[in-house]
């Protein structure tokens, strides 16, 4: 599935007999409904705890970051689009205000520029790529199936999901130091394929997040 997956890996790739051997060692014996559903959880949220470390953050409220990675092919009613919505809008005004302080100089021009490149899908899926979100990222089977190009948008999404979360699940602070932070800022990375926008400007992206 090109590194998507639709359910949680750790509990889909087992067998039922290895699920029961998980039961005996966390020390669950019988053999119930409500047995299966505990196991289920429990690997949900060993799957949860390592995203939420690959990303950097860990969430009070870890439904939050299940939400964040739920496409609405997965889950027409409960999915991430309004994370999306939420996260789209913190990225941008959080690049805006850091750029604006960062080249007190610059004009408006520029500074809308440097904005897109930074907030625009292709960085957008570069981050997802480097923080292996593919292997997270809830799915119906069929939208798993599709082309890695028709799936850019999902990836951008997804960034901008995670970001609503973090935001929801703390504070304005918080997010918007999770936003700027290194191993976010794929974006710093970027920097060899920005053409020059100005000289004084030649390694902005750079200085943006490690100065």
């Amino acid at each position: 599935m090109n590194g998507f997956t639709s359910e949680y890996e750790f509990a889909e790739k087992l067998s039922p007999e290895e699920r029961d051997n998980i039961c005996r060692i966390i020390g669950k014996f019988a053999h119930t409904t409500k047995r299966r559903i505990q196991i289920d959880q429990f690997f949900a949220n060993e799957f949860l705890d390592t995203l939420s470390k690959k990303i950097g953050y860990e969430f009070a409220d870890i439904k939050l970051l299940e939400l964040a990675i739920t496409h609405k092919s997965a889950d027409s009613k409960s999915n991430n689009e309004r994370l999306e919505f939420l996260g789209d809008a913190i990225l941008s005004t959080v690049v805006s205000e850091h750029l604006y302080t960062k080249f007190p100089y610059q004009k408006e021009g520029l500074l809308t520029r440097m904005r897109s490149h930074l907030v625009k899908g292709d960085t957008l899926t570069r981050i997802a790529y480097n923080l292996e979100l593919t292997n997270f990222i809830k799915l119906s089977k069929g939208t798993a199936n599709l082309s890695s190009d028709r799936k850019q948008s999902i990836l951008e999404g997804v960034v901008e999901a995670i970001i609503g979360a973090v935001m929801l699940d703390s504070n304005w602070e918080t997010s918007k130091k999770f936003v700027l932070k290194p191993n976010l800022s794929a974006l710093a990375k970027a920097s060899s394929v920005v053409p020059v926008l100005a000289h004084s400007s030649l390694n902005f992206i750079n200085s943006l997040f490690f100065s």
